[in-house]
This record gives structure tokens, C-alpha cells and sequence, in this order.
């Protein structure tokens, strides 16, 4: 096995066992899978899709603390994952009310956060690629997510409209919850591509 490949697996085994479980995410998320179970349409996606962004965000903190490497100034790392993991933060204390209009705001946002997840995910895999000695233009997940990427920068241009439905529903927050969702939303709208 490679040398770089063998640290790269260190390094995210190290990365994966240095997260430690937020309980009270864990617990908001158990009850939204109870509440999906009433039906289909309270299946918490937004949220998932959250937590997936939130958790590729922190794990790729601690590969870089663990490689003694500082985060990168470009790229989804250093645009929207400040901002989703704040925003993660914040909601720990935040009422039932907040809760229900942040619910909206996640379903809103879905096809948004799917499209950073997956641009997250390919600079992950590129970076590991690249650690490995290989060509990242000849990477099967490169090469066949670009074409979702493209549909993303469809997503990206309209996503202007999609801030008035959220600035809506964020007028109805309280103030505090409000600029920690519009901060995060402004990271989303200007993070495209690295």
C-alpha cells in the first residue's frame, strides 16, 4: 500500500474517532425520524443534508489539525463550512418556534445544500487523489459527478430567487437564529466552485 494512501487512511480513522457526537443533534435527529414516520412528508432531508454538510466539514477540520496543515482560504471548506458549522452551534438553544422555521428553511434549501455536499465531497476526493499520486482528471467519481456539478451551477444562479422565500420565512425568526441563517445562506450563494 502507498505511504500517502496509508496516512490518508490514518488520517480519516483519526478524523472519524476525534468527533465526538453532538447529543443534542443526535437527539434532534431521532426525533425527526420519529416524526418522519407519521409520514413522508415530514422526513427531515434538509437536515440530513445538513448534518452530512456539517460532518464533512468537521472531519475535514480534524484531517487538517491532524496533518498540522492550515484550512485552505478557497473552496467549501473555507466558504460554507465556517458559517454551517456556527449555524450548528446556534440552533442548540433554540426554541420550538425557531426549530419549525428553520424545518422550512432546510426543505427550502435542499437542492442548495445537496449541491454544496457534493462539491465538498469532490474537493475531499480530489485532495485525496491528488495525496495519492494519481490523476485526479481520470477519477471515476470526478469524472462522472461533474456532469451533477454542472446541474449545480443552475442551482447556484437560482438560487437568488430562492433567498426571497427564505428571507420570508426568516422574518418570522427571532432576530439572533435570523442573521446566523442569513450569514450562513450569504456563504452558500457566493461558495460555486473551487
Amino acid at each position: 500500500m502507498n505511504s500517502k494512501l496509508a496516512l490518508v487512511l490514518i488520517v480519516a480513522i483519526v478524523g472519524i474517532a476525534e468527533c465526538k457526537p453532538n447529543a443534542d443533534l443526535r437527539a434532534r435527529m431521532i426525533a425527526k425520524a420519529q416524526a418522519a414516520k407519521r409520514g413522508a412528508d415530514e422526513w427531515p432531508y434538509g437536515w440530513f443534508e445538513y448534518a452530512s454538510l456539517v460532518g464533512k466539514c468537521v472531519g475535514a477540520l480534524n484531517w487538517l489539525e491532524f496533518l498540522e496543515m492550515d484550512p485552505p482560504k478557497e473552496g467549501m471548506l473555507a466558504e460554507a463550512c465556517p458559517k454551517a458549522i456556527e449555524l450548528a452551534e446556534s440552533m442548540k438553544d433554540s426554541s420550538d418556534d425557531d426549530e419549525q422555521k428553520l424545518n422550512q428553511l432546510m426543505k427550502d434549501m435542499f437542492p442548495l445544500l445537496q449541491c454544496v455536499n457534493l462539491q465538498a465531497e469532490r474537493e475531499e476526493v480530489f485532495v485525496a487523489v491528488s495525496l495519492n499520486d494519481k490523476n485526479a482528471e481520470e477519477d471515476v467519481f470526478l469524472k462522472e459527478s461533474q456532469q451533477l456539478a454542472d446541474v449545480c451551477e443552475k442551482v447556484y444562479e437560482s438560487a437568488k430567487k430562492e433567498e426571497e422565500t427564505f428571507k420570508d420565512n426568516l422574518k418570522k425568526m427571532s432576530s439572533e437564529k435570523r442573521e446566523n441563517a442569513m450569514d450562513m445562506l450569504r456563504r452558500f450563494l457566493s461558495t460555486k466552485k473551487a
